[in-house]
């Protein structure tokens, strides 16, 4: 199954302006969006999964019905 990948306003204005935009971007692509069970590599708080790659946290949602993932929020790490 493929999933789509779509990006929330918070989540946009935090991956523009950052250089780690591109593992995100390579993370949800090759490991989330092609996985036959996107659940598997994260873990949940409610209605909000987490993935975490490199220090850097990605909450989504995950819409079985249309198969969309809805990425709401990037963290990342400190840089102090």
């Amino acid at each position: 199954m493929v999933w789509h990948i779509n990006f929330g306003e918070r989540a946009r204005d935090v991956l523009k302006t950052e250089p780690e935009q591109s593992e995100v971007l390579r993370y949800l692509n090759r490991q989330i969006a092609a996985s036959d069970d996107p659940r598997r590599f994260g873990y949940r708080k409610k209605d909000i999964w987490t993935y975490k790659t490199n220090g850097i946290a990605i909450d989504v949602q995950i819409e079985d019905e249309t198969s969309m993932i809805m990425v709401l929020d990037v963290r990342l790490p400190d840089k102090t």
